[in-house]
């Protein structure tokens, strides 16, 4: 079960995997935002430089916070229109709901980085 495999190099897929993660974070932090429309608690931001999976975790995490009211992000034409995420809060600051989001998924990615590494290092020193 988990990292062992006879056919396939599984530390080299593993290590792989894991650079796609750390890909990832590096583009949400590159990522470029700009303020489409913002009320007391709406706020809809056009996203740039960023992959559509870290999106649509982004969405997800809004989804779980018992403050988001509703929360969608729409891509448009991947050629010719930028995503755009909108967030609307019960109560609170839409920005502030972005900001925990963002904050839970970066311990998210922390959290597989420590367990990953720790499984490599486990299976390759059982081989």
């Amino acid at each position: 079960m988990g990292l062992e495999t006879k056919d396939i190099n599984t530390t080299s897929i593993n290590y792989t995997l894991l650079s796609f993660s750390f890909d990832a974070i590096i583009e949400m932090i590159r990522m470029k935002i700009e303020k489409i429309m913002k009320t007391k608690n709406e706020i809809q931001i056009e996203v740039t430089d960023i992959n559509e999976t870290m999106l649509y975790a982004l969405r997800e995490k809004l989804i779980s916070d018992d403050m988001v009211e509703f929360t969608n992000f729409f891509r448009g034409h991947p050629l010719l229109e930028v995503p755009n995420i909108y967030v609307k809060v019960s109560s609170g600051k839409p920005q502030t709901a972005l900001k925990r989001a963002s904050k839970s998924l970066g311990n998210d990615y922390k959290k597989l980085r420590e367990r990953f590494l720790k499984a490599c290092a486990k299976y390759e020193s059982e081989n």
